[in-house]
């Protein structure tokens, strides 16, 4: 073994790490990037064990996500901010019926319905949401995966941990530069329009959205999924979802559906309305959709 002072090489190994991550995030971040989390299972199960029998939750898809500012909405309607348990490209059904099996909860459910997923007859798309509520029971018998799950969603990934800026992604961007310099504007990629904040609510930046490709994307979705359900189909899995709602409104609770839909004459900006079911609280939710249109229009 060579001789020489180990814990000074150490250090100088780890000031030299510490030195190279911190310039690389500088640069990711005056790139356009931003911290997020990952808005994976262990984050869902996080957010679903601060679930209190009077909270206020929302369901659905990543819209739901993107739709609605927790903050905005303590404002406007008081109390504590809503509870994201939205799961992207899923139903919002089985949570709705998780909840309504849930005897102590009374709260306010906010559903971000998305009707050609919820009504595909085929429902592969509850097959998701019920892998998260599956995943969620296991973490209630195991204290140390609740403790990660909670450690891992309290804690932003550093900027140059996003998969877009992988050593393996870089080098070949660096490659392609190298090799045709004239067809290539930088290195770095450009930034996603969309992080993930600790609290699962979803930020989006429609400047840095790629309209073509994103069309392209959800029209190959919609062309590849199963077929819309049938009268009777439809009926059956109206029926369930009446009688999750008839259980949380017997108990007192409050739902309300936030259908989602694009605006035609923008294809670059998302928007929904809102159609309140229960009486109470349909004003404050159409005053919230204004507001949330106000902030979220272009200018």
């Amino acid at each position: 073994m060579p001789a020489g002072s180990w814990p000074r090489a150490w250090l100088l190994a780890a000031a030299v790490c510490v030195v190279a991550l911190g310039s690389w995030e500088i640069i990711a971040r005056n790139a356009g990037f931003v911290p997020t989390i990952g808005d994976d299972v262990k984050a869902w199960i996080a957010t679903r064990d601060r679930v209190t029998p009077r909270s206020t939750v929302v369901l659905g898809t990543s819209r739901g996500q993107a739709a609605l500012d927790p903050q905005v909405w303590a404002d406007e309607v008081g109390g504590r901010p809503a509870l994201q348990l939205a799961i992207a490209g899923a139903s919002a059904r089985p949570v709705l019926e998780e909840l309504a099996d849930l005897e102590s909860y009374r709260g306010l459910v906010i559903v971000d319905f998305v009707p050609r997923i919820e009504f595909d007859a085929t429902q592969h798309r509850a097959a998701g949401a019920d892998a998260y509520i599956v995943a969620y029971r296991e973490a209630l018998t195991s204290p140390a995966r609740r403790a990660e799950a909670h450690l891992r969603a309290a804690l932003p990934s550093a900027v140059f941990r996003h998969q877009a800026l992988s050593p393996r992604r870089v080098l070949g961007a660096v490659g392609r530069a190298v090799a045709a310099p004239e067809s290539h504007d930088g290195i770095l990629p450009a930034p996603p329009y969309f992080s993930v904040r600790s609290d699962r609510f979803m930020g989006l930046d429609f400047a840095l959205v790629d309209t073509a490709s994103r069309v392209s994307a959800l029209s190959g979705q919609i062309t590849a999924e199963g077929r819309p359900a049938n009268p009777a189909e439809l009926q059956g899995i109206l029926d369930r979802l009446r009688r999750a709602v008839f259980r949380i409104e017997s108990r007192g609770g409050v739902w309300s559906s936030f259908i989602s839909r694009t605006a035609a004459r923008s294809p670059s900006w998302k928007s929904g309305f809102f159609h309140a079911l229960t009486t109470g609280i349909g004003w404050q939710l159409q005053r919230l959709a204004r507001r949330y249109m106000l902030l979220t229009t272009p200018r």
